[in-house]
Protein backbone atom coordinates (compact mmCIF):
# COMPACT_ATOMS: atom_id res chain seq x y z
CA UNK A 1 0.00 0.00 0.00
CA UNK A 2 0.90 3.90 -0.38
CA UNK A 3 0.77 6.45 1.85
CA UNK A 4 1.04 9.89 3.19
CA UNK A 5 3.90 10.78 5.69
CA UNK A 6 5.65 14.22 5.96
CA UNK A 7 4.69 15.29 3.08
CA UNK A 8 6.09 12.68 0.86
CA UNK A 9 4.02 9.35 -0.67
CA UNK A 10 5.55 6.03 0.76
CA UNK A 11 5.25 2.34 -0.42
CA UNK A 12 4.72 0.98 3.18
CA UNK A 13 4.29 -2.66 4.22
CA UNK A 14 1.44 -3.77 6.36
CA UNK A 15 2.14 -6.77 9.15
CA UNK A 16 -0.16 -8.45 11.54
CA UNK A 17 1.50 -8.25 14.76
CA UNK A 18 0.81 -11.79 16.30
CA UNK A 19 2.54 -12.89 13.23
CA UNK A 20 6.27 -10.94 13.98
CA UNK A 21 8.46 -13.41 16.65
CA UNK A 22 10.51 -11.76 19.78
CA UNK A 23 13.75 -10.03 17.77
CA UNK A 24 11.94 -8.92 14.43
CA UNK A 25 13.50 -5.98 13.45
CA UNK A 26 11.57 -3.74 10.46
CA UNK A 27 12.84 0.06 9.22
CA UNK A 28 9.83 2.26 9.08
CA UNK A 29 7.17 2.96 7.07
CA UNK A 30 4.98 0.27 8.06
CA UNK A 31 1.87 -0.52 9.48
CA UNK A 32 1.43 -2.83 12.49
CA UNK A 33 -1.97 -4.56 12.58
CA UNK A 34 -3.48 -6.60 15.38
CA UNK A 35 -7.55 -7.58 16.30
CA UNK A 36 -7.71 -4.19 18.82
CA UNK A 37 -5.20 -1.46 17.83
CA UNK A 38 -2.89 -0.08 14.52
CA UNK A 39 0.81 0.85 15.03
CA UNK A 40 2.04 3.15 12.94
CA UNK A 41 5.89 3.29 12.15
CA UNK A 42 6.96 6.47 10.52
CA UNK A 43 9.50 6.97 8.03
CA UNK A 44 13.21 6.93 9.66
CA UNK A 45 12.12 5.13 12.75
CA UNK A 46 12.87 1.46 13.15
CA UNK A 47 10.24 -1.04 15.52
CA UNK A 48 11.31 -3.54 16.90
CA UNK A 49 9.89 -6.86 19.24
CA UNK A 50 10.83 -7.45 22.37
CA UNK A 51 11.25 -10.63 24.33
CA UNK A 52 8.05 -9.93 25.92
CA UNK A 53 6.33 -8.88 22.19
CA UNK A 54 6.52 -5.36 22.68
CA UNK A 55 6.61 -2.87 20.11
CA UNK A 56 10.07 -0.77 20.85
CA UNK A 57 9.94 2.11 17.81
CA UNK A 58 13.24 4.30 18.35
CA UNK A 59 14.07 7.10 15.73
CA UNK A 60 16.87 6.97 13.24
CA UNK A 61 19.24 9.99 13.61
CA UNK A 62 18.88 11.72 9.90
CA UNK A 63 21.43 14.54 10.73
CA UNK A 64 18.57 17.06 10.63
CA UNK A 65 16.62 18.35 13.60
CA UNK A 66 14.78 16.23 15.97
Amino acid sequence: MTFFFDGDWYDTPIFERTALPPGFELTGPAIIEQLDSTTVVPPNTVASIDEWKNIRIRIVQTGGEA
